[in-house]
């Protein structure tokens, strides 16, 4: 069996043999492995990021809202939340009603992660009661 003819000057991805490139006669390399996920460091000097009442009424706002646009994110992009503004709209709603939340409770300190559970669950809830209605 004869070699495959070398490409010509010009010529479209889709004319040449699999495999080969029209600047180098030579097989492209294979293409790279993906990486492995490199593993979170443990920051022992640092405590878990918490969200209390003792962060400044600003600073727990904040904290509350990117947890809850990063939840809600999830349902525009799906097609869940129609528009942008029905997206402010929610976001503001439940961050109000989790800052006032905490805010009620002053004896308490929530690790940043059982928090963003906790809102997911709220936010999950709320889309199954709406879709079964």
């Amino acid at each position: 069996v004869a070699p495959p003819p070398p490409p010509r000057a010009g010529a479209w991805s889709s004319e040449l043999p699999p495999g080969t490139s029209a600047a180098r006669e030579a097989p492209l390399p294979p293409p790279r492995a993906e990486a492995a996920p490199r593993a979170k460091r443990a920051h022992s000097s640092r405590a878990e990021p918490t969200i209390s009442r003792s962060r400044s009424g600003r600073e727990m706002k904040e904290a509350v809202a990117r947890i809850v646009k990063g939840i809600l994110h999830e349902y525009f992009t799906t097609g869940r939340i129609a528009n942008k503004e029905d997206f402010k709209h929610l976001a503001r709603e439940i961050t109000h009603k989790w800052c006032a939340k905490l805010e009620a409770r002053t004896h308490e300190s929530w690790p940043e992660e059982r928090l963003r559970a906790k809102i997911n669950k709220h936010i999950l809830q709320q889309f199954e009661r709406r879709s079964t209605s």
